[in-house]
């Protein structure tokens, strides 16, 4: 009968065990996808203001070129620009 109840609390005990590591295991992989969502928040952001930059810059190089080419233009020439 002893035996059987030795058997019995080491059954618990290494159920309780694994349940603790199970529960472990969890926290960090919430912690790990806490972390890879806050680094991907932070990507994005970098991202669009580099996209906000980028246009920007295309915006100021187009009406740069449209500048030169209507101040070089003559009232007969024909000046496309795409």
């Amino acid at each position: 009968m002893e035996e059987r109840i030795e058997e019995q609390q080491e059954t618990i005990v290494e159920g309780v065990q694994r349940n603790w590591m199970r529960d472990a295991e969890y926290e960090r992989l919430l912690r790990e996808q806490n972390r890879l969502k806050a680094r991907l928040e932070t990507l994005e952001a970098s991202a669009s203001v580099v996209r906000m930059a980028e246009n920007r810059a295309r915006d100021e190089a187009r009406e740069r070129i449209q500048r030169v080419c209507f101040e070089g233009a003559d009232d007969n020439d024909v000046v496309v620009i795409d």
